[in-house]
């Protein structure tokens, strides 16, 4: 009897023994499986899957990543394919160059320090009249590419001109014929006369037959002549009227920067006697264009077209603008020269800020140095 007295003491003592231990590792229990089902949530968005880590799962994986290297190999040799390609089209390349070389010089047999075809072909240009204007003018004499393709798409559409690329570049070629005709030089680039030129002949061919041009700042009148002769023959009465003091490359006494011949009125006259430009066509008002007298003389005029391309600082250009864009008809084209070049900043500004905004100005075309508008 006392056996069994002991026996279930012990069996109640391991009894609370167990429940205490068990009341002291709930909280680790429910830890641990808090902990797992939070780890295999994140496994799940993970894209792990349980059947990953048995031996099925390994074996996949396994497989998926011998298809990866063999998809790898095949890049790998297309690369090369196209590698050994392309050495084999340098390899053709430096044929084709070697060759022209040997052409050039004559064939195989040739020289080493015999001349080239194109030593010959410089010592034939050195021989050429015009073989020292590149090293003399510093505005190109060619007409660009992109010049002739905007005047061909933007300004002639705009202007109701239906000119093709050939009559383009056939109008720059006779600048510079003129050109070379004349003392001293054109004072801005073939692209710049282009443009020029295309307002002038659109105003020409205007209702009435009228040209009458203004141009403020003249030089040599190489630019000025090559207008009048754009436009001439279009209008039954065509007239211009040249603003320069004619004392001076920007001030008396001082010679142009690449021409020995004095800006003076009397190289101007002889400009205009040598391309045959009737003077009862022409008004030569020696003068700034700000002077009194100067503006005394056009007091009351209107004209056709103007160009503003003296005193290039903003105080002159703003106020060549402001003088003479009143005398300008409506209707009329106005340029504002040296728009948009990097050496005269204050003249986009200037345009940019007050006049583009007026309310009587029309924006007709910029670029290659020129700001085209119409008075409305």
């Amino acid at each position: 009897m006392l056996i069994w007295l002991f026996v279930f003491a012990a069996i109640g003592l391991a009894i609370a023994v167990a429940g205490y231990v068990m009341l002291r590792l709930k909280p680790a229990l429910i830890f641990l499986r808090d902990s797992y089902n939070k780890l295999t949530a994140e496994l799940s968005l993970a894209g792990v899957r349980e059947s990953d880590f048995d031996e099925t799962g390994w074996r996949n994986d396994e497989r998926r990543l011998s298809r990866m290297l063999d998809k790898q190999e095949v890049a790998s040799k297309q690369m090369a394919k196209e590698l050994a390609d392309a050495n084999a089209e340098i390899g053709r390349t430096k044929k084709t160059v070697s060759n022209i070389e040997k052409e050039l010089r004559g064939g195989d047999d040739a020289s080493a320090n015999a001349p080239t075809r194109l030593d010959k072909l410089e010592a034939t240009l050195t021989r050429h009249t015009g073989a020292n204007a590149a090293k003399s003018i510093s505005h190109s004499r060619l007409l660009s590419e992109e010049a002739c393709r905007r005047a061909l798409e933007e300004l002639c559409p705009a202007l109701s001109l239906e000119f093709t690329e050939r009559h383009l570049y056939g109008l720059a070629n006779r600048v510079c014929i003129l050109e070379s005709q004349c003392h001293g030089r054109l004072a801005t680039s073939v692209d710049a006369m282009l443009m020029r030129l295309l307002a002038g002949m659109h105003v020409a061919q205007q209702p009435g037959g009228v040209f009458r041009l203004v141009e403020i700042g003249v030089l040599y009148g190489v630019g000025s002549i090559a207008l009048f002769d754009a436009a001439r023959f279009y209008a039954k009465d065509a007239r211009m009227t040249l603003i320069d003091p004619l004392e001076g490359y920007y001030a008396p006494g001082t010679y142009d920067y690449c021409s020995t011949k004095p800006v003076s009125r009397a190289v101007l006259e002889e400009n205009l006697n040598i391309c045959r430009i009737p003077m009862e066509q022409v008004e030569i008002i020696q003068g700034k264009s700000e002077a009194a007298e100067v503006l005394e003389a056009v007091a009351g005029r209107e004209f056709d077209m103007l160009i503003i391309d003296g005193d290039h600082s903003r105080e002159g250009v703003k106020r060549d603008f402001e003088n003479y864009y009143p005398k300008l008809r409506q209707g009329g084209l106005a340029i504002i020269d040296d728009y948009g070049v990097k050496e005269w900043p204050e003249i986009k500004a200037y345009a940019d800020e007050t006049v583009l905004p007026r309310a009587d100005v029309q924006l007709v075309y910029k670029g290659s140095r020129t700001l085209l508008l119409r008075k409305i």
